[in-house]
């Protein structure tokens, strides 16, 4: 799982045959397979979020670097991170593609996020009628 390659079509490829590897020589069930499949869910949302252009500038096919961060992140860090940066929607995407990792946050993450919006929004309105009241009026 540290091999670095560089497109994401390789890295899924090789996660795949490793998987199927430990798959055939075992009945599935240990944590390296777990982990492989984990791997491979936590890639699947990279290239999603990197299609998105949520890491700004940084291709997959370019780096494998970004993607190497990306996997040893915790998940909770991961979201953390995009709210940070007013990624909302990849917070949301990373959480519903993994909430199973941290199902017990679960309800926690819903009431930030909502809590996130309704700040955002909040301050938004409060700027626009100070700039009508002080500056229009």
């Amino acid at each position: 799982m540290n091999a670095v390659v560089n497109t994401y079509k390789a890295s899924q490829t090789l996660l795949h045959h490793a998987l199927n590897v430990i798959e055939s020589r075992s009945n599935g069930n240990l944590p390296i397979a777990t982990s492989l499949k984990l791997t491979i869910s936590r890639l699947g949302t990279f290239y999603l979020l990197t299609e998105m252009k949520v890491f700004d500038d940084i291709h997959f096919g370019t780096t494998g670097i970004k993607w190497q961060e990306f996997r040893k992140m915790k998940s909770l860090e991961v979201i953390q991170n995009f709210l940070r940066k007013d990624k909302v929607d990849a917070a949301i995407i990373f959480w519903e593609r993994h909430a199973d990792g941290f199902i017990f946050f679960s309800f926690l993450f819903f009431i930030y996020i909502l809590v996130c919006f309704i700040l955002f929004y909040f301050i938004l309105f409060y700027f626009i009628l100070f700039y009508f009241i002080f500056y229009l009026g």
